[in-house]
């Protein structure tokens, strides 16, 4: 059989053609990248904008109503700290660590690595300074003020009428997927039942709720430190942390119906908290009196079917 020959001219052509349509595919690519990214963009920025507005209004309001103690001194003591007098600190548990001495019989000083943690010292509670007025006139839903030290987390707290409200909306009433940091519809605005849910957003930069899962990262950082506080006008509260996990959205935890109907249920909340706890301690505390908890709650992960939980036991109030 003859051997068929190849016209180079007809070869020539039909590589420029593969070319041509190797370049158009190419270029296509290109086109549908450019595209995506450009709709990325158009439905991350506006997010992005509204999340840095939202962070800006509360850096402006905290800045404004709310003065933090500066950093502890090397006595484990904050600056306007307060070491509140016997009679005028309620102990909610008997077990507490009592505070250590900072200095020994003879006056020397302690080495500061073997003082207690912050937070510790009976009696102890950071001493902020809080225009209570003002963000009552701001959010007639203001029910206090979270200050979380160790994560440096400090919100105005509203209470929420419908959990869906502030999951979009500032304390001062806007619109904004960032949301506020709120209490749960279904908990006393006085902060008296058995378990009080305050609730946040887990946001990316940190803001809101965003921190929290800085301790599911670190499981020494909550030994550093391992109280937050609730103030009010005429009392704060002392919370002592002892537990923090993931959670399921649908699970019992969050059924209102079924918050603590009794003592025997109570019990069974405290014992499933440490049991399913990532945080671990040495202190050893006491629940036979079943003081109240606070239970700080975030969203875990993109899908949210879970979340993050952190519970406190009330330890002291002042008055």
């Amino acid at each position: 059989m003859a051997e068929q020959m190849t016209d180079p001219e007809v070869s020539g052509q039909d590589n420029k053609n593969r070319k041509k349509k190797g370049r158009l595919g190419s270029t296509i690519f290109i086109i549908v990248d450019v595209a995506i990214l450009a709709f990325c963009l158009y439905k991350i920025i506006p997010d992005l904008v509204s999340y840095r507005k939202a962070e800006k209004g509360y850096d402006t309001l905290v800045e404004n109503t709310i003065t933090v103690p500066k950093a502890e001194n090397a006595n484990g003591k904050a600056d306007g700290a307060v070491d509140a007098n016997a009679d005028a600190a309620v102990d909610t548990n008997a077990d507490a660590d009592a505070a250590a001495d900072a200095d020994d019989a003879a006056g020397a000083k302690a080495d500061p690595k073997d003082l207690p943690p912050v937070g510790r010292s009976k009696g102890y509670y950071p001493e902020l300074t809080i225009d209570y007025e003002t963000l009552a006139d701001t959010n007639s839903d203001f029910v206090g003020v979270l200050y979380l030290p160790v994560l440096d987390i400090v919100y105005p707290v509203a209470h929420s009428h419908d959990n869906n409200e502030y999951l979009t909306r500032t304390f001062y009433g806007d619109y904004n997927r960032a949301g506020s940091i709120f209490m749960d519809r279904y908990s006393s605005a006085d902060y008296g039942d058995r378990n009080t849910f305050i609730l946040g957003h887990n946001m990316k930069d940190q803001s809101m709720f965003g921190k929290l899962k800085l301790f599911e990262q670190d499981e020494k950082l909550c030994d550093q430190d391992p109280y937050f506080y609730i103030y009010n006008e005429d009392v704060v509260r002392k919370y002592r942390i002892f537990s923090y996990y993931e959670v399921g959205v649908n699970e019992d935890l969050y059924d209102p119906d079924l918050q603590f109907a009794d003592d025997d249920v109570y019990d069974d909340f405290i014992d499933e908290a440490r049991s399913r706890s990532h945080y671990r301690t040495e202190d050893d505390f006491d629940f036979t009196k079943r003081p109240d908890v606070v239970t700080l709650s975030t969203c875990w992960a993109t899908d949210h079917v879970d979340n993050l939980v952190v519970h406190g036991v009330l330890e002291e109030v002042f008055e």
